[in-house]
C-alpha cells in the first residue's frame, strides 16, 4: 500500500481532531470523577449528619425510634417476655397507611405504604433501620400528607409460631394479626411468645431530618400466675391443735396444680389507643387447657402442743407466668383452677391420718385491665 504524504494543511487538522478526542476523554473522566466524588460526599454527609443510613435524602426517608415507655413497661418476669433488649434482637413489624390530605378518622385505611415491614436495630449506629427505605409521600394539596402507622412485636414472617396469620396488603381496613397460644397442655413455657403493639395516627413529615416516628409499645396479652404462694388460715392451726395428743400434728402440702382454661386464639386489630383491640375468632375448639404443677412436699402447718402451732408459706418464686388473650370466645369463660393436695400426719413415728384436697377457681373475666404491664400473682389460702 502506498504511503500518503500529508501536506502542511493536513497536519493542523489532524492535530485538532486528536486534541478534541483527547479533551472529550478527559472531560468524561473528569465528569465521572466529579459524580463519584459527589456520591461519596453525599454518603459521608448522610452518615455524619444523622448517624443512620435510614435517614438519607435529608430526612425524607421514614425513620423510627422506640420510646422509653417500652422499657419502663417491661415489669413482667414470665418466660418469653419482650423488653427493650429483646425487642432490639427480634425487631418489630410495621404497617403504614397513606391517607393523603384527609386524617385517619375520615378515611378508609389500607397498607398502601408499608406492609409487615421488618424494622431491626443497628447496633453500629444505635438506630432502628429497615430496607428498602420508604419515603414520606409528597402532599397532594400542597400540605403535608397524613400517614398512620400500626406496629407490633416481635416481627413474624408467618413461618410458624404464635402469629398464625395477618391482613394482606390489598385488604381495606386497619391491619390485624391472628395470635394463638403456643405449646401444649403440659409443655408451654418455652413456646409462649409475648406480644406488643402501638398505633400512631396522622403522622406527617417533620421539618428537620432528625424527626422520627416515635413508637411506645404496649402489652397486648395478659399475664397470670408468675408467682404462686400457698399459706394456711388460722383455722387450720386451730384444728391441728384440737387433735394434738402428745405428738406433733402436721399438715403437708404434697402437690399444687393450676389448670388454666384459656381462649385458643384471637385477632388483634392494630388500632388500639389505650387498650388492645382484641376480637374473637370462632373456629376450632374455643378453649385450650394449660397446666402447671409443683410438688413441694412442704410442711405448711404444725401443732407442737394443744396451744401452740406454726404456719409456713409455699412460694414458687417468679418466672411461672402464662400469657393469655384477654378476649372470650365460645360459651365457657377463661379461668384458673388451683388444686392443693395435702396430708395430715401425727404420732411418733408419724403416720398419715388424713388425705385431702382443697380447690378454688378464679374467673379471669373479672380481671381489670388485664393487658397492663404487670404479672397477676396467685395466692391460695387453705381454709
Amino acid at each position: 500500500m502506498r504511503n500518503r504524504n500529508y501536506t502542511d494543511n493536513d497536519r493542523p487538522r489532524l492535530t485538532a481532531i486528536q486534541l478534541i478526542n483527547t479533551a472529550i476523554g478527559i472531560l468524561l473522566l473528569f465528569a465521572l470523577g466529579v459524580t463519584l466524588l459527589l456520591l461519596l460526599a453525599g454518603c459521608a454527609g448522610e452518615d455524619s449528619a444523622t448517624g443512620s443510613p435510614a435517614d438519607s435524602r435529608t430526612g425524607s426517608a421514614i425513620a423510627f425510634s422506640v420510646g422509653d415507655s417500652t422499657a419502663r413497661a417491661a415489669t413482667r418476669a414470665a418466660q418469653g417476655t419482650i423488653d427493650l433488649a429483646v425487642l432490639k434482637t427480634k425487631g418489630f413489624g410495621v404497617f403504614a397507611s397513606h391517607t393523603g390530605a384527609h386524617p385517619y378518622v375520615s378515611t378508609t385505611t389500607r397498607s398502601n405504604l408499608m406492609h409487615n415491614q421488618l424494622v431491626t436495630y443497628d447496633n453500629a449506629y444505635g438506630v432502628w433501620t429497615y430496607t428498602p427505605l420508604v419515603y414520606w409521600p409528597n402532599g397532594t394539596t400542597g400540605d403535608k400528607d397524613y400517614v398512620t402507622f400500626f406496629a407490633y412485636a416481635p416481627h413474624s414472617d408467618l413461618a410458624g409460631g404464635c402469629i398464625a396469620d395477618m391482613s394482606r396488603s390489598d385488604e381495606t381496613g386497619d391491619p390485624w394479626i391472628l395470635y394463638q397460644l403456643g405449646g401444649t397442655e403440659t409443655d408451654w413455657k418455652s413456646s409462649q411468645v409475648d406480644l406488643l403493639y402501638d398505633f400512631k395516627k396522622d403522622q406527617q413529615k417533620g421539618d428537620a431530618p432528625s424527626v422520627r416516628v416515635d413508637l411506645n409499645f404496649k402489652h397486648a396479652l395478659a399475664a397470670l400466675g408468675d408467682r404462686v404462694t400457698v399459706t394456711c388460715d388460722e383455722s387450720v392451726a386451730e384444728r391441728l391443735k384440737g387433735v394434738y395428743e402428745g405428738t406433733p400434728v402436721t399438715l403437708t402440702v404434697n402437690r399444687v396444680t393450676i389448670d388454666y382454661q384459656l381462649t385458643r386464639k384471637g385477632k388483634l386489630v392494630l388500632n388500639g389507643s389505650t387498650q388492645p383491640n382484641w376480637q374473637a375468632v370462632e373456629s376450632e375448639d374455643a378453649k385450650v387447657h394449660r397446666t402447671l404443677t409443683f410438688t413441694p412436699n412442704l410442711v405448711m402447718a404444725q401443732a407442737t402442743s394443744a396451744t401452740a402451732a406454726d404456719i409456713y408459706t409455699f412460694d414458687s418464686g417468679t418466672g411461672h407466668g402464662i400469657f393469655y388473650i384477654p378476649v372470650e370466645s365460645g360459651t365457657d369463660k377463661q379461668r384458673a383452677t388451683v388444686t392443693i393436695d395435702y396430708t395430715i400426719s401425727s404420732g411418733s413415728p408419724a403416720e398419715v391420718t388424713e388425705e385431702g384436697s382443697a380447690e378454688s377457681t378464679i374467673d379471669l373475666s373479672f380481671v381489670s385491665n388485664p393487658s397492663e404491664g404487670r404479672d397477676l400473682n396467685i395466692t391460695f389460702r387453705i381454709p
